[in-house]
């Protein structure tokens, strides 16, 4: 008798641990967008749930040319893994424009193409790589 209810709680103790490993918020995932194309690059960020990676290093270049990817999304991650260039200067309002909390952004690096920028000369600066408005705590981590 005494070994059936030792033999009882090992087992309802197995199961407990087993129903809290299996008990945990959504798992968190890594998506990659289908092509090298913005659209698809906000695609990738709009079925992001917060904890999710985009992962964009299964492509070593974008090009973002008057083109802006709009993060709304809390919690992501949008990752080059030091591998991934992204050329261009957005719509006006950077590469990306986080309006988003908890955004990470990493391993990107980031080249200036806009002609009207012109740095040699006094000229002006339009576009940038990351635009934040009302995102609070992000990191931009690892990018050039």
């Amino acid at each position: 008798m005494n070994n059936k209810k030792i033999l009882l709680s090992f087992l309802l103790v197995v199961l407990i641990a087993i129903s809290l490993s299996a008990v945990s918020a959504e798992d968190a995932t890594s998506i990659q967008p289908v092509n090298n194309t913005v659209d698809d690059v906000q695609t990738a960020v709009n079925s992001a749930n917060t904890g999710d990676t985009v992962d964009l290093s299964n492509f070593a270049e974008y090009d973002f040319t008057n083109q802006t990817v709009n993060i709304k999304t809390a919690g992501i991650t949008v990752d080059g893994k030091g591998t991934t260039t992204i050329r261009g200067y957005g719509d006006g309002s950077g590469i990306f424009a986080v309006s988003a909390q908890n955004v990470t952004i990493k391993g990107i690096n980031f080249i200036d193409t806009n002609p009207k920028n012109d740095f040699k000369y006094n000229g002006s600066t339009n576009g940038w790589g990351i635009s934040v408005n009302g995102g609070n705590g992000g990191l931009v981590q690892n990018c050039n």
